[in-house]
Protein backbone atom coordinates (compact mmCIF):
# COMPACT_ATOMS: atom_id res chain seq x y z
CA UNK A 1 0.00 0.00 0.00
CA UNK A 2 1.26 3.49 -0.81
CA UNK A 3 1.99 5.84 2.06
CA UNK A 4 -0.38 8.76 1.92
CA UNK A 5 0.23 12.15 3.51
CA UNK A 6 -2.78 11.76 5.76
CA UNK A 7 -1.44 8.45 7.06
CA UNK A 8 1.94 9.97 7.84
CA UNK A 9 0.35 12.79 9.82
CA UNK A 10 -1.89 10.68 12.06
CA UNK A 11 -0.76 10.54 15.69
CA UNK A 12 -1.03 7.05 17.02
CA UNK A 13 -1.20 7.01 20.80
CA UNK A 14 -4.41 7.22 22.84
CA UNK A 15 -5.26 9.85 25.43
CA UNK A 16 -8.39 10.16 27.52
CA UNK A 17 -10.58 12.93 26.18
CA UNK A 18 -11.07 14.11 29.76
CA UNK A 19 -7.41 15.11 29.96
CA UNK A 20 -7.34 16.99 26.66
CA UNK A 21 -7.66 20.73 26.26
CA UNK A 22 -11.07 21.75 24.96
CA UNK A 23 -9.72 22.37 21.46
CA UNK A 24 -8.61 18.75 21.20
CA UNK A 25 -11.75 17.08 22.51
CA UNK A 26 -14.47 15.66 20.25
CA UNK A 27 -16.44 18.51 18.68
CA UNK A 28 -19.26 18.97 16.21
CA UNK A 29 -18.88 20.83 12.96
CA UNK A 30 -21.24 23.42 11.56
CA UNK A 31 -23.56 20.75 10.16
CA UNK A 32 -23.95 19.12 13.56
CA UNK A 33 -21.93 16.06 12.58
CA UNK A 34 -19.56 14.53 15.10
CA UNK A 35 -15.88 14.93 14.35
CA UNK A 36 -13.07 12.71 15.56
CA UNK A 37 -10.71 13.78 18.36
CA UNK A 38 -7.10 14.58 17.57
CA UNK A 39 -5.04 12.09 19.56
CA UNK A 40 -1.54 12.93 20.75
CA UNK A 41 -0.68 10.63 23.64
CA UNK A 42 -1.56 8.77 26.78
CA UNK A 43 -1.78 10.01 30.36
CA UNK A 44 -0.84 7.48 33.03
CA UNK A 45 0.92 7.50 36.40
CA UNK A 46 3.68 5.86 38.40
CA UNK A 47 4.13 5.65 42.15
CA UNK A 48 7.55 6.83 43.28
CA UNK A 49 9.01 5.22 46.37
CA UNK A 50 11.89 7.72 46.23
CA UNK A 51 9.57 10.75 46.31
CA UNK A 52 6.82 8.98 48.28
CA UNK A 53 4.10 10.18 45.91
CA UNK A 54 2.28 9.32 42.74
CA UNK A 55 3.53 11.06 39.57
CA UNK A 56 1.56 11.60 36.36
CA UNK A 57 3.32 10.66 33.14
CA UNK A 58 2.47 11.68 29.57
CA UNK A 59 3.47 9.24 26.82
CA UNK A 60 3.68 9.87 23.07
CA UNK A 61 4.50 6.99 20.74
CA UNK A 62 5.33 7.50 17.04
CA UNK A 63 2.76 6.81 14.29
CA UNK A 64 2.55 3.08 13.57
CA UNK A 65 3.93 2.09 16.97
CA UNK A 66 1.12 -0.38 17.65
CA UNK A 67 1.47 -1.99 14.21
CA UNK A 68 5.21 -2.60 14.39
CA UNK A 69 7.91 -4.19 16.51
CA UNK A 70 10.33 -1.27 16.15
CA UNK A 71 12.26 0.18 19.09
CA UNK A 72 12.77 3.90 19.64
CA UNK A 73 14.99 6.40 21.48
CA UNK A 74 13.22 8.15 24.36
CA UNK A 75 12.97 11.88 25.03
CA UNK A 76 12.31 12.68 28.70
CA UNK A 77 10.60 16.05 28.97
CA UNK A 78 10.60 18.07 32.21
CA UNK A 79 7.66 20.43 32.75
CA UNK A 80 5.85 17.89 30.62
CA UNK A 81 2.42 19.43 31.10
CA UNK A 82 3.62 22.67 29.49
CA UNK A 83 5.68 21.25 26.62
CA UNK A 84 4.22 17.85 25.72
CA UNK A 85 2.10 19.06 22.80
CA UNK A 86 4.77 20.95 20.88
CA UNK A 87 7.55 18.48 21.76
CA UNK A 88 5.69 15.48 20.35
CA UNK A 89 4.96 17.49 17.21
CA UNK A 90 8.62 18.48 16.79
CA UNK A 91 9.82 14.89 17.11
CA UNK A 92 7.26 13.67 14.60
CA UNK A 93 8.08 16.46 12.13
CA UNK A 94 11.82 15.80 12.30
CA UNK A 95 11.42 12.04 11.86
CA UNK A 96 8.95 12.45 8.99
CA UNK A 97 11.56 14.56 7.23
CA UNK A 98 14.35 12.12 8.12
CA UNK A 99 16.20 14.67 10.25
CA UNK A 100 16.10 12.48 13.35
CA UNK A 101 14.83 9.05 14.32
CA UNK A 102 11.26 8.62 15.44
CA UNK A 103 11.18 8.62 19.21
CA UNK A 104 8.98 8.12 22.25
CA UNK A 105 8.29 11.26 24.30
CA UNK A 106 7.83 10.90 28.08
CA UNK A 107 6.46 14.06 29.65
CA UNK A 108 7.00 14.51 33.40
CA UNK A 109 4.46 17.06 34.73
CA UNK A 110 4.86 18.96 37.98
CA UNK A 111 2.49 18.38 40.88
CA UNK A 112 2.61 21.97 42.18
CA UNK A 113 4.74 25.07 41.72
CA UNK A 114 6.49 24.40 45.03
CA UNK A 115 6.92 20.79 43.97
CA UNK A 116 8.55 21.98 40.76
CA UNK A 117 11.03 24.11 42.72
CA UNK A 118 11.74 21.19 45.05
CA UNK A 119 12.33 18.71 42.23
CA UNK A 120 14.36 20.79 39.80
CA UNK A 121 16.79 22.68 42.04
CA UNK A 122 20.05 21.44 43.58
CA UNK A 123 20.72 21.99 47.29
CA UNK A 124 21.55 25.54 48.28
CA UNK A 125 25.00 26.14 49.76
CA UNK A 126 24.81 29.92 50.32
CA UNK A 127 22.24 30.77 52.96
CA UNK A 128 21.22 34.17 51.60
CA UNK A 129 19.61 32.58 48.55
CA UNK A 130 17.36 30.26 50.58
CA UNK A 131 14.55 32.62 51.63
CA UNK A 132 12.80 33.02 48.24
CA UNK A 133 12.78 29.24 47.70
CA UNK A 134 11.99 27.41 50.94
CA UNK A 135 11.08 24.20 49.07
CA UNK A 136 14.33 24.07 47.11
CA UNK A 137 17.03 21.43 47.00
CA UNK A 138 15.39 18.14 46.00
CA UNK A 139 17.16 17.61 42.68
CA UNK A 140 19.08 14.60 44.01
CA UNK A 141 15.90 12.69 44.88
CA UNK A 142 14.23 13.71 41.64
CA UNK A 143 17.22 12.46 39.64
CA UNK A 144 16.97 9.13 41.48
CA UNK A 145 13.27 9.00 40.60
CA UNK A 146 14.09 9.48 36.92
CA UNK A 147 16.98 7.01 36.75
CA UNK A 148 15.95 4.35 39.27
CA UNK A 149 12.20 4.34 38.75
CA UNK A 150 10.90 6.14 35.66
CA UNK A 151 13.47 4.95 33.11
CA UNK A 152 13.13 1.26 34.12
CA UNK A 153 9.33 1.67 34.15
CA UNK A 154 9.32 3.06 30.61
CA UNK A 155 11.77 0.44 29.35
CA UNK A 156 9.65 -2.39 30.76
CA UNK A 157 6.46 -1.15 29.08
CA UNK A 158 7.61 0.34 25.79
CA UNK A 159 9.96 -0.75 23.02
CA UNK A 160 12.96 1.48 23.59
CA UNK A 161 16.47 1.84 22.22
CA UNK A 162 19.42 2.72 24.48
CA UNK A 163 19.47 6.43 23.65
CA UNK A 164 17.73 8.74 26.12
CA UNK A 165 17.52 12.53 25.90
CA UNK A 166 16.69 14.78 28.88
CA UNK A 167 15.11 18.15 28.07
CA UNK A 168 14.58 20.92 30.61
CA UNK A 169 13.71 24.62 30.49
CA UNK A 170 14.50 27.31 33.09
CA UNK A 171 14.68 25.45 36.42
CA UNK A 172 14.36 22.36 34.21
CA UNK A 173 17.44 23.51 32.30
CA UNK A 174 19.25 23.90 35.61
CA UNK A 175 18.21 20.36 36.51
CA UNK A 176 19.33 18.95 33.13
CA UNK A 177 22.76 20.48 33.70
CA UNK A 178 22.80 19.15 37.27
CA UNK A 179 21.92 15.64 36.03
CA UNK A 180 24.73 15.81 33.50
CA UNK A 181 27.27 16.73 36.15
CA UNK A 182 26.01 14.24 38.75
CA UNK A 183 25.48 11.26 36.43
CA UNK A 184 26.57 11.92 32.83
CA UNK A 185 25.73 8.37 31.75
CA UNK A 186 22.10 8.56 32.94
CA UNK A 187 21.10 10.09 29.59
CA UNK A 188 22.97 10.11 26.32
CA UNK A 189 22.05 13.72 25.51
CA UNK A 190 20.94 16.78 27.49
CA UNK A 191 19.06 19.86 26.26
CA UNK A 192 19.42 22.71 28.73
CA UNK A 193 17.10 25.53 27.61
CA UNK A 194 17.53 28.96 29.23
CA UNK A 195 18.88 27.27 32.37
CA UNK A 196 18.69 29.12 35.68
CA UNK A 197 22.43 28.84 36.24
CA UNK A 198 22.36 31.92 38.46
CA UNK A 199 21.18 29.49 41.13
CA UNK A 200 23.13 29.56 44.38
CA UNK A 201 25.22 32.47 43.06
CA UNK A 202 26.65 30.20 40.35
CA UNK A 203 28.18 27.86 42.91
CA UNK A 204 26.78 25.02 40.87
CA UNK A 205 28.39 26.30 37.67
CA UNK A 206 31.75 26.49 39.39
CA UNK A 207 31.59 22.74 39.99
CA UNK A 208 31.67 22.19 36.23
CA UNK A 209 35.35 23.06 36.28
CA UNK A 210 36.04 19.78 38.05
CA UNK A 211 33.45 17.71 36.21
CA UNK A 212 35.94 16.17 33.83
CA UNK A 213 38.72 15.61 36.37
CA UNK A 214 37.34 12.22 37.40
CA UNK A 215 36.13 11.17 33.95
CA UNK A 216 38.16 12.43 31.02
CA UNK A 217 36.13 10.48 28.45
CA UNK A 218 32.56 11.64 29.08
CA UNK A 219 30.63 10.83 25.89
CA UNK A 220 27.39 12.72 26.47
CA UNK A 221 25.89 15.48 24.32
CA UNK A 222 24.91 18.89 25.77
CA UNK A 223 22.99 21.53 23.83
CA UNK A 224 22.47 24.74 25.83
CA UNK A 225 20.51 27.82 24.77
CA UNK A 226 19.49 31.16 26.20
CA UNK A 227 16.80 33.58 25.04
CA UNK A 228 16.94 37.35 25.41
CA UNK A 229 17.37 37.09 29.19
CA UNK A 230 20.26 39.16 30.39
CA UNK A 231 21.83 39.70 33.79
CA UNK A 232 22.52 36.66 35.95
CA UNK A 233 20.65 34.29 33.59
CA UNK A 234 22.93 35.05 30.64
CA UNK A 235 26.01 35.36 32.84
CA UNK A 236 25.53 31.84 34.21
CA UNK A 237 25.25 30.36 30.74
CA UNK A 238 28.31 32.23 29.49
CA UNK A 239 30.25 31.06 32.55
CA UNK A 240 29.40 27.42 31.90
CA UNK A 241 30.21 27.77 28.19
CA UNK A 242 33.61 29.23 29.10
CA UNK A 243 34.35 26.32 31.45
CA UNK A 244 33.38 23.79 28.79
CA UNK A 245 35.51 25.59 26.23
CA UNK A 246 38.63 25.10 28.33
CA UNK A 247 37.87 21.86 30.19
CA UNK A 248 35.66 19.57 28.09
CA UNK A 249 37.41 16.58 26.49
CA UNK A 250 36.99 15.79 22.81
CA UNK A 251 34.69 12.90 23.68
CA UNK A 252 32.15 15.37 25.14
CA UNK A 253 30.11 17.02 22.39
CA UNK A 254 28.51 20.31 23.34
CA UNK A 255 27.10 23.49 21.83
CA UNK A 256 25.97 26.83 23.22
CA UNK A 257 23.45 28.92 21.27
CA UNK A 258 22.38 32.41 22.32
CA UNK A 259 18.96 33.26 20.81
CA UNK A 260 18.39 36.99 21.46
CA UNK A 261 15.28 37.04 19.25
CA UNK A 262 13.53 34.57 21.57
CA UNK A 263 12.17 35.37 25.03
CA UNK A 264 11.94 33.05 28.01
CA UNK A 265 8.55 31.76 26.90
CA UNK A 266 9.29 31.22 23.21
CA UNK A 267 12.80 29.78 23.45
CA UNK A 268 11.81 26.16 24.32
CA UNK A 269 10.21 25.37 20.97
CA UNK A 270 13.05 26.61 18.80
CA UNK A 271 15.66 25.17 21.16
CA UNK A 272 14.07 21.72 21.04
CA UNK A 273 13.94 21.71 17.24
CA UNK A 274 17.47 23.04 16.82
CA UNK A 275 18.83 20.88 19.61
CA UNK A 276 17.47 17.63 18.18
CA UNK A 277 18.79 18.57 14.74
CA UNK A 278 22.18 19.24 16.32
CA UNK A 279 22.22 15.96 18.24
CA UNK A 280 21.27 13.99 15.14
CA UNK A 281 23.39 15.99 12.72
CA UNK A 282 24.10 13.87 9.67
CA UNK A 283 21.06 11.64 10.18
CA UNK A 284 19.60 12.66 6.85
CA UNK A 285 21.00 11.19 3.64
CA UNK A 286 20.20 13.93 1.11
CA UNK A 287 20.55 11.75 -2.00
CA UNK A 288 18.73 8.76 -0.53
CA UNK A 289 16.04 8.75 -3.20
CA UNK A 290 18.51 8.96 -6.08
CA UNK A 291 20.64 6.18 -4.61
CA UNK A 292 17.59 4.00 -4.13
CA UNK A 293 16.55 4.50 -7.75
CA UNK A 294 19.89 3.21 -9.05
CA UNK A 295 19.91 0.59 -11.80
CA UNK A 296 19.80 -2.89 -10.31
CA UNK A 297 20.02 -1.43 -6.81
CA UNK A 298 23.80 -1.05 -7.04
CA UNK A 299 23.89 2.11 -4.91
CA UNK A 300 22.01 0.59 -1.98
CA UNK A 301 25.42 -0.32 -0.56
CA UNK A 302 25.93 3.41 0.18
CA UNK A 303 22.53 3.65 1.88
CA UNK A 304 23.31 0.65 4.05
CA UNK A 305 26.72 2.07 4.93
CA UNK A 306 25.13 5.37 6.00
CA UNK A 307 22.71 3.69 8.40
CA UNK A 308 25.39 1.35 9.69
CA UNK A 309 27.51 4.38 10.59
CA UNK A 310 24.53 5.99 12.33
CA UNK A 311 24.01 2.80 14.33
CA UNK A 312 27.63 2.86 15.47
CA UNK A 313 27.57 6.57 16.29
CA UNK A 314 24.41 6.53 18.41
CA UNK A 315 24.54 2.98 19.73
CA UNK A 316 21.12 2.15 18.34
CA UNK A 317 19.72 0.20 15.41
CA UNK A 318 19.29 2.77 12.64
CA UNK A 319 17.49 1.74 9.46
CA UNK A 320 16.33 3.53 6.34
CA UNK A 321 12.71 4.52 7.11
CA UNK A 322 10.09 2.08 5.89
CA UNK A 323 8.08 4.79 4.14
CA UNK A 324 11.17 6.03 2.26
CA UNK A 325 11.82 2.56 0.89
CA UNK A 326 8.16 2.32 -0.08
CA UNK A 327 8.30 5.65 -1.89
CA UNK A 328 11.32 4.49 -3.88
CA UNK A 329 9.59 1.21 -4.76
CA UNK A 330 6.46 2.92 -6.05
CA UNK A 331 8.53 5.44 -8.01
CA UNK A 332 10.24 2.49 -9.72
CA UNK A 333 6.87 0.93 -10.46
CA UNK A 334 5.68 4.23 -11.89
CA UNK A 335 8.69 4.19 -14.22
CA UNK A 336 7.82 0.59 -15.20
CA UNK A 337 11.04 -0.71 -13.62
CA UNK A 338 9.21 -3.63 -12.11
CA UNK A 339 12.19 -5.88 -11.39
CA UNK A 340 13.97 -3.07 -9.54
CA UNK A 341 10.75 -2.28 -7.64
CA UNK A 342 10.45 -5.91 -6.55
CA UNK A 343 14.02 -5.83 -5.23
CA UNK A 344 13.27 -2.68 -3.24
CA UNK A 345 10.03 -4.01 -1.77
CA UNK A 346 11.69 -7.32 -0.92
CA UNK A 347 14.39 -5.34 0.87
CA UNK A 348 11.68 -3.60 2.91
CA UNK A 349 10.26 -6.93 4.08
CA UNK A 350 13.73 -7.82 5.39
CA UNK A 351 14.09 -4.45 7.12
CA UNK A 352 10.57 -4.41 8.59
CA UNK A 353 9.27 -7.98 8.86
CA UNK A 354 6.70 -6.93 11.45
CA UNK A 355 4.97 -4.45 9.14
CA UNK A 356 1.84 -5.55 7.28
CA UNK A 357 2.25 -2.72 4.82
CA UNK A 358 5.55 -3.92 3.37
CA UNK A 359 3.97 -7.22 2.28
CA UNK A 360 1.01 -5.44 0.74
CA UNK A 361 3.41 -3.26 -1.24
CA UNK A 362 5.44 -6.27 -2.38
CA UNK A 363 2.15 -7.78 -3.50
CA UNK A 364 1.57 -4.72 -5.71
CA UNK A 365 4.95 -5.25 -7.37
CA UNK A 366 4.36 -8.97 -7.93
CA UNK A 367 0.93 -8.12 -9.34
CA UNK A 368 2.53 -5.73 -11.85
CA UNK A 369 4.99 -8.47 -12.85
CA UNK A 370 2.14 -11.00 -13.42
CA UNK A 371 3.51 -13.10 -10.56
CA UNK A 372 0.00 -13.45 -9.23
CA UNK A 373 0.45 -16.38 -6.88
CA UNK A 374 3.26 -14.52 -5.10
CA UNK A 375 1.13 -11.37 -5.10
CA UNK A 376 -1.73 -13.28 -3.48
CA UNK A 377 0.60 -14.79 -0.87
CA UNK A 378 1.88 -11.35 0.14
CA UNK A 379 -1.55 -9.72 0.14
CA UNK A 380 -2.73 -12.59 2.33
CA UNK A 381 0.16 -12.15 4.73
CA UNK A 382 -0.48 -8.41 4.96
CA UNK A 383 -4.17 -9.02 5.69
CA UNK A 384 -3.54 -11.64 8.37
CA UNK A 385 -0.97 -9.44 10.12
CA UNK A 386 -3.33 -6.46 9.94
CA UNK A 387 -6.12 -8.43 11.59
CA UNK A 388 -3.78 -9.44 14.43
CA UNK A 389 -2.62 -5.83 14.83
CA UNK A 390 -6.06 -4.19 14.44
CA UNK A 391 -4.44 -2.18 11.66
CA UNK A 392 -6.23 0.86 10.25
CA UNK A 393 -5.72 -0.45 6.69
CA UNK A 394 -7.10 -3.94 7.27
CA UNK A 395 -9.99 -3.41 4.84
CA UNK A 396 -7.60 -2.16 2.15
CA UNK A 397 -5.39 -5.22 2.48
CA UNK A 398 -8.42 -7.51 2.37
CA UNK A 399 -9.59 -5.74 -0.79
CA UNK A 400 -6.26 -6.43 -2.49
CA UNK A 401 -6.36 -10.06 -1.43
CA UNK A 402 -9.92 -10.49 -2.71
CA UNK A 403 -9.04 -8.80 -6.01
CA UNK A 404 -6.08 -11.13 -6.62
CA UNK A 405 -8.08 -14.18 -5.61
CA UNK A 406 -10.79 -13.29 -8.13
CA UNK A 407 -8.20 -12.58 -10.80
CA UNK A 408 -6.63 -16.00 -10.35
CA UNK A 409 -10.03 -17.73 -10.36
CA UNK A 410 -11.06 -16.01 -13.59
CA UNK A 411 -8.11 -17.36 -15.56
CA UNK A 412 -7.38 -13.90 -16.92
CA UNK A 413 -4.33 -13.35 -19.09
CA UNK A 414 -1.76 -10.94 -17.76
CA UNK A 415 0.44 -8.47 -19.60
CA UNK A 416 3.27 -7.51 -17.31
CA UNK A 417 4.51 -3.94 -17.19
CA UNK A 418 7.82 -3.39 -18.92
CA UNK A 419 10.55 -4.55 -16.57
CA UNK A 420 14.27 -3.99 -16.65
Amino acid sequence: MRYRLSTLCILSAVISVATLPTALAAQTNGDGEDSEPIIIGQRTSIHSAVLNEGRPVLIYTPPGYDQSSDRYPVLYLLDGDGHFHHASGVTQFLSNNNRAPAMIVVGVPNLTQNGRTRDLTPPITLADTANPFPAAGGAGDFLRFLTDELQPWVESRYRTQPFDILVGHSFGGLFATYALMENPDAFQAYLSISPSLWWDQQQFVAKAATMFDEDTEVRSWLYMTMGNEGGAMLAGAWSLAGILETSAPESFRWAWNHMPDEDHGSVPHRSLYDGLEWIFEGWNLPNLFALGMSEGGEEWVEIEKHYSELSDRFGIEARVPEQRVNQIGYALLGNQRVDDAIRVFERNTKLYPGSANVYDSLGDAYDAACRWEEAKDNYGRAYRMAVEQSHANTDVYKGNLDRLTEKLASGSECEASSAR
